[in-house]
């Protein structure tokens, strides 16, 4: 009688060691696409066994990967240069004795130049190429020079939507038929409309008393175009718009010190707020309560915030970008970024009632959310993982 031998899992690894807390839009999708990584798992969601490698100070992030499947990067390796270079030259030595099977690299910046095993790549977006200004000497050198050919080595390639992988295939020389689209997800089971009792309690709780529009992103600048909303926003007020508070989420970044410069500097400094960063339990009071959620940003490869507040119920402003087109289709508002009185004309529409902002019901927002879903990311990234795709030379 014959037999038919059993199929060993394939053994995957995620790096990631790059994901600075899971503050970033980055370390966003890697938390949350292992988690639905493992949940698949766990349902017999297909033969891969899964690894995680990361600093010791983000394990709290993964609490279903048990010490078996976790590799601890040294705490050496939390700055950028260091840890490029564990990535380099120790990751090999770890896939090898694991015998890993397929290396998950969600950060182009970490790609292997020698792997011993197959290799995927995440490429969020091609900020280098679109968006110059916003890097130094070095890191534009190494983002525009060095990435590409580590990128075309890899054997699977991804990115969350269309128009990063047009990017892709016009900056780094990739077939487009090689680039995998894997849309983020939301967390559903986090991001839907709260009850206004539970929302104005929140809001107490912070002091915040007043109506709100709320921009989530890093403190950046430029990439995050913080002036220039300002700039608009002062605008609105000094013609007599209404006394809405405009709140920033997001954690410090390159430029920051620019940004809260400008924001002492003006005349509506007390109605500016900075929250810092936001965790995952409060953000979707924040976009419960708000009037509207901006997202005026001069790059992006997705625009995870679109989708949030959608799932939410809640209009957004975003700029009009091919990704955030994408992402937010006919049931977003969009602006010029480039144009203050553009930003400014959409905080105004804002403000009027939902038929004249263009018919964009709440019920379309809320439909439009059920496109992204995790469960769905992680189905897609695990067929990844078991693709053979021809690299280029």
């Amino acid at each position: 009688m014959s037999t038919v031998p059993p199929v060993l899992p394939r053994r995957v690894l995620v790096s990631a060691g790059m994901i600075q807390g899971g503050r970033g839009g980055v370390g966003r999708h890697v938390v949350q696409l292992v988690r639905a990584l493992r949940s698949g798992l766990a349902a017999g969601g297909g033969p891969i066994e899964l690894f995680v490698a990361g600093l010791d100070a983000d394990r709290a992030l993964f609490p279903t990967v048990d010490a078996r499947h976790w590799l601890t990067m040294p705490a050496s390796a939390s700055r950028a240069v260091r840890n490029l270079i564990w990535h380099q030259l120790r990751l090999p030595r770890h896939l090898r004795r694991m015998r890993i099977d397929v290396l998950h690299v969600p950060s182009y910046r970490r790609v292997l130049w020698r792997c011993p095993c197959r290799q995927v790549v995440t490429v969020h977006d091609c900020a280098p190429f679109v968006m110059r200004e916003r890097y130094d000497r070095l890191r534009g050198f190494f983002g525009r020079k060095v990435v590409p050919p580590l990128v075309r080595r890899c054997d699977g390639v991804a990115t969350v939507s269309a128009a990063t992988a047009d990017d892709l295939a016009r900056f780094m020389d990739l077939p487009r038929e090689r680039i995998r689209v894997v849309p983020n997800g939301i967390d559903h089971a986090l991001y839907f409309p709260r009850g206004e009792g539970e929302v104005g309690a929140f809001l107490d709780s912070r002091g915040q008393r007043r109506p709100y529009w709320i921009y989530v992103g890093r403190i950046e600048h430029p990439g995050k175009n913080h002036l220039r909303l300002i700039e608009a926003y002062e605008s609105y007020r000094r013609g007599g718009g209404e006394a809405v508070d405009l709140l920033l989420a997001g954690s410090d970044w390159h430029g920051a010190e620019e940004v809260h410069r400008r924001i002492a500097a003006s005349p509506f400094a007390s109605d500016i707020r900075h929250l810092g960063y936001v965790d995952d339990a409060e953000l979707p009071l924040w976009y419960c309560g708000a009037r509207g959620v901006l997202m005026p940003s001069l790059s992006e490869g997705f625009g995870l915030p679109v989708a949030e507040a959608f799932a939410c119920g809640v209009p957004v402003l975003a700029s009009d970008l091919p990704p955030l087109r994408e992402v937010g289709a006919d049931a977003a508002d969009y602006v010029d970024p480039h144009d203050t009185s553009s930003i400014e004309a959409g905080l105004v529409r804002l403000c009027q009632p939902q038929p004249i902002r263009g018919g964009r019901s709440r019920q379309n927002l809320l439909e439009r959310a059920q496109r992204f879903d995790w469960s769905r990311c992680a189905e897609q990234m695990a067929a990844l993982y078991s693709t053979n795709q021809s690299k280029s030379p």
